[in-house]
């Protein structure tokens, strides 16, 4: 298996090659990466055309920001022992992080379209508790002291009849949230948390759709249960993440820590750490053993693929951007995409990283990404294009 540190060789080579200090045995080594694959050879093209970056950026400078971001990865590898980039069958998707690196890290501002009204999501939530009234939520909200008057309200008006709170996520949103019982709920974009506002005795019941972390607080004598559509996730004390949208086919239990069962009305699966259980739409459960980083990242400031459908990845995309997606050639949502995106990076630069996948193109016009195949007409871009030096 190639290495990171390989990778790292070759994005300083073609930072040399930039600058025009390439020795000769450096660009054989050059020229032999790009003669062992059609895939290096056109990323070789792609980046060899962004020609202001030659005039942009000093060799050190680069060399320390590409360091610095291979650190930063090498921590992400070692937590799972680089289980995530194994799988990667091909030098050129580890070159997409290592070169989508230097255009992250070194602040590329190459526009499309104007972009500076999409930006990443934030802290932002709604808050509808029992009585009907509806809270606007941001990260300076106490959400613990609001359900905890609203327990006590409840428990005054009517202590034996449950009444519940429901958390609700917008698109491009995200919030955390402490349960009553001290069980913590990370919430993803477009997701839904329903929870009582008092638990019972016997049993912790949520209703969910969405994505969301959980960190349950063990209490052996009260399970803590989460409703999806059509399955129920049961535990005492453990770390899962759930992703169950309603507009995607399957829904999908990651185990963090400790273990689960995962049921539906064919049957149930008990997980345990770094498995995953599946159920599609009709109810058949599968699990498999994944990388947990995959399908956790989100809650930790980045987006992680590995030979993921661009489909699923600008799906992800759109909900924390608050755009919208256009394929103009439905083929292009099947080009495989491995890479780490910074969730809270720069819209331009995370869609220059996108554009490295393939032979593709992204244009940005208002709130809507149109993906088309190189080579295409395309519309003149249009507002102002920064200065290679800015």
């Amino acid at each position: 298996m190639e290495t990171l540190e390989k990778y790292s060789k070759i994005a300083r080579l073609l930072v040399k090659q930039w600058k025009g200090l390439i020795t000769n045995q450096e660009r054989e080594e050059l020229e032999t990466w790009q003669a062992a694959d059609a895939r290096h050879r056109a990323l070789y093209r792609k980046i060899m055309s962004r020609e202001f970056l030659a005039n942009k950026l000093e060799q050190e400078k680069e060399i320390d920001h590409v360091a610095t971001w291979l650190a930063i990865h090498a921590r992400h590898l070692a937590r799972k022992r680089g289980r995530i980039f194994r799988r990667v069958s091909t030098v050129a998707a580890a070159l997409l992080l290592a070169c989508g690196g230097i255009y992250w890290l070194t602040g590329e501002r190459e526009a499309l379209l104007p972009v500076a009204t999409i930006v990443p999501g934030e802290s932002k939530a709604e808050l509808l508790l029992p009585d009907g009234t509806v809270l606007r939520l941001d990260k300076e909200s106490r959400v613990s002291e609001l359900l905890a008057t609203s327990a006590r309200a409840v428990a005054d008006i009517s202590p034996t009849v449950p009444t519940y709170n429901e958390l609700r996520t917008p698109r491009g949103g995200e919030y955390t949230v402490t349960l009553p019982d001290g069980t913590s709920v990370f919430l993803n974009s477009e997701s839904r948390l329903r929870f009582p506002a008092v638990f019972d005795a016997t049993e912790r019941r949520v209703s969910f759709s969405g994505e969301a972390y959980f960190e349950v607080a063990r209490d052996t004598t009260s399970p803590f249960r989460v409703e999806l559509e059509g399955s129920v996730i049961e535990v005492l004390g453990t770390s899962f993440n759930v992703r169950a949208y309603t507009d995607e086919s399957d829904a999908r239990t990651t185990l963090v820590k400790g273990s689960v069962t995962f049921s539906s009305p064919t049957g149930s699966v008990l997980l345990r750490a770094g498995e995953q259980g599946i159920v599609d739409r009709a109810g058949r459960l599968n699990k498999r053993e994944v990388d947990v980083e995959l399908y956790t990242g989100w809650k930790d400031g980045y987006f992680a693929f590995d030979r993921s459908r661009l489909e699923e990845v600008m799906r992800d995309i759109s909900r924390w951007y608050k755009v919208n997606v256009l394929f103009e050639d439905p083929g292009l949502k099947e080009i495989s995409f491995s890479g780490i995106v910074k969730r809270y990076g720069d819209f331009n630069t995370v869609i220059r990283m996108l554009e490295m996948t393939g032979d593709t193109s992204f244009t940005v016009t208002g709130d809507t990404i149109t993906i088309r195949k190189i080579g295409k007409a395309t519309p003149p871009r249009s507002g102002p294009r920064p200065n290679a030096s800015e």
